[in-house]
């Protein structure tokens, strides 16, 4: 058994990233995501796995090479927010679009004060509109 952040391996990871998302997203706090999503996206997948089980996970996509990327689906088991394994899985997706030449990394979510840490900065209005 591992405890870490990894890429999510195959089909046997989509069942707990799909149960995490859908937690975030019954909460209002994430998009919902079917099964069939997360397997379509899966290769962009990263999970946090603790004692054998997932327990957080997010999506690192590519909008731009070398310019930008988003983080998407940004979850976690809700009994475990704010132990740091979503704090792990973001540091890991940072690092993996600084890897790949991304200069830009955002993503949308109400996690402020985490985000903050990471040093992600609040957009403005203007860049929030923008074109």
């Amino acid at each position: 058994m591992s405890n870490g952040v990894r890429p999510a391996f195959d089909e046997t990871d989509v069942p707990a990233i799909a149960y995490l998302i859908g937690e975030m997203a019954n909460r209002g706090r994430l998009l919902g995501r079917d099964k069939e999503d997360v397997r379509h996206h899966l290769q962009g997948f990263v999970v946090y796995e603790k004692a054998g089980r997932v327990v957080a996970c997010g999506e690192l996509r590519i909008h731009d090479p070398k310019r930008m990327a988003e983080v998407w689906s940004w979850a976690v088991e809700p009994s475990l927010e704010g132990f740091g394994y979503e704090v792990a899985v973001m540091i890991y997706l940072i690092k993996e679009a600084r890897r790949l030449g991304v200069e830009n990394v955002y993503t949308l979510s109400d996690r402020l004060k985490a985000l903050g840490q990471l040093g992600f900065a609040p957009a403005t209005a203007e860049e929030r509109f923008m074109l």
